[in-house]
């Protein structure tokens, strides 16, 4: 686990440059965590936004559907710092930041 004075000594959290190809049960493992944790019969997600100033996590969050393989990755690795830095100050509980691309909409 970092600590605060571990990020202020330069130390970061585990990041990568590359995009990882989910195979098929990797996928299917992904899609039952997601629909567990977000509800299967919602089909939505409520969201209340407290901060969205330039630089925030929605404000990251928001620039990552049109953004390019690179910026992808850049903006990742800041929203995976970000929630590393909350982690630290105990607001969050430890866990991991999962960026994904893909698509979304009806299959018809």
């Amino acid at each position: 686990m970092l600590l605060a004075a571990d990020l202020d000594a330069g130390k970061k959290p585990q990041q990568s440059d590359l995009f990882l190809d989910l195979d098929p049960r990797g996928e299917s493992l992904l899609a039952k965590r997601l629909t567990d944790s977000l509800g299967s019969d919602s089909h939505s997600i409520e969201l209340a936004v407290d901060v969205d100033r330039d630089g925030s996590t929605f404000d990251l969050i928001t620039k990552l559907p049109d953004a390019s393989d690179e910026h992808f990755i850049s903006t990742s690795k800041e929203l995976a710092l970000l929630l590393t830095k909350a982690q630290n100050a105990g607001t969050i509980k430890a866990g991991i930041c999962v960026v994904l691309t893909g698509t979304m909409g009806s299959n018809s």
